[in-house]
Parts: C-alpha cells; sequence; structure tokens
C-alpha cells in the first residue's frame, strides 16, 4: 500500500534539496570568464565615480553609494554607520574644494568575490585647489566594498588612509 505521508515528506525533502542546490549555485565559484565581466563592471564604476570626483559633481559621486546598506572607516580610525553620517562629514570638505588640479591612482586592485560582491582597494596621490586659493597635495589608500543590486555596482563600505 502507498503511503501518502511518507511521499509528501519525500517531495518536501526533495522541494528543499532543489531550493538549496539553486541558492548554493548562485553563489558558486565564478568561470573566469564572469570574474572579469565582474572585474570590469567595478573597474567602471570606479572609474565613474573618480569622474565624479575631478568635475566636483557632488550629486553624481553620492550615486555611487548604496543609500541603505553603507558604513565605513575614516582615515582618523572613526566610523561612518550609514550613509547620511558619511555625506554629512564628507561634503563640507567637498564645498571647500575649487578644483581637482590632479587625481592618480597608481594602485588599483580589484577582488571579486561572488556574482554580487567585490573588494577594491587603491593607492591614489590628488592635488586640489581650495576655495581660498590654498593648493593641498594628499597621498593615501582606500579599500571599497562594491555590491551589485539591481543590475548596479554600488558602494557598501570604504575604508580610508593617509600615507605620512
Amino acid at each position: 500500500m502507498f503511503d501518502y505521508k511518507i511521499s509528501f515528506r519525500l517531495f518536501i525533502v526533495a522541494a528543499l534539496t532543489l531550493v538549496l542546490t539553486a541558492c548554493t549555485n548562485q553563489t558558486s565559484e565564478l568561470s573566469e570568464q564572469d570574474r572579469n565581466k565582474k572585474e570590469f563592471e567595478v573597474q567602471q564604476s570606479f572609474e565613474s565615480l573618480v569622474s565624479a570626483t575631478e568635475e566636483s559633481k557632488w550629486d553624481l559621486y553620492f550615486d555611487h553609494f548604496d543609500k541603505k546598506n553603507f558604513s565605513g572607516l575614516n582615515a582618523d580610525g572613526t566610523t561612518w554607520e550609514s550613509f547620511s553620517e558619511f555625506k554629512a562629514f564628507v561634503l563640507p570638505a567637498f564645498e571647500m574644494i575649487e578644483e581637482s588640479l590632479s587625481l592618480d591612482f597608481p594602485v588599483i586592485h580589484i577582488t571579486v568575490i561572488n556574482h554580487k560582491t567585490a573588494i577594491l582597494v587603491n593607492e591614489y596621490d590628488q592635488q586640489i585647489l581650495l576655495t581660498n586659493g590654498q593648493s593641498i597635495n594628499t597621498s593615501g589608500g582606500g579599500t571599497q566594498v562594491w555590491s551589485k543590486a539591481n543590475g548596479t555596482w554600488k558602494l557598501v563600505s570604504i575604508s580610508a588612509s593617509s600615507k605620512s
């Protein structure tokens, strides 16, 4: 005789196995081609962020951030627990910049973690002209965590450091 209770349980186990297999496949190892594609996409997003910085287009700059899922670490060791904290901290400094005279990245390295996460580390050298006419040279490095949601790579975390 056929036991419907056992069959139903087997059906549930099989369905859960299929769901878990699908989830595992989403986070499985990327092919080299997929990894290169994701790296290229993150590189393009980073270049767009840099362009917004060089052109002092702060609204465009801030569009690169995930406003709901952001936290970061400032070069002085303090943290930003939200995008609004970060923006409140950096916007007054941005408003003091008259022009970005140069912005170079001698080192950029992107590590693709999976289909939706990548880490970009960089070193930079920058010269800026302030609204008061003073020119400032600064150098440092950064770590950026990029996350892809709704087809767009957004920053979910940054850490900054300054060279002595």
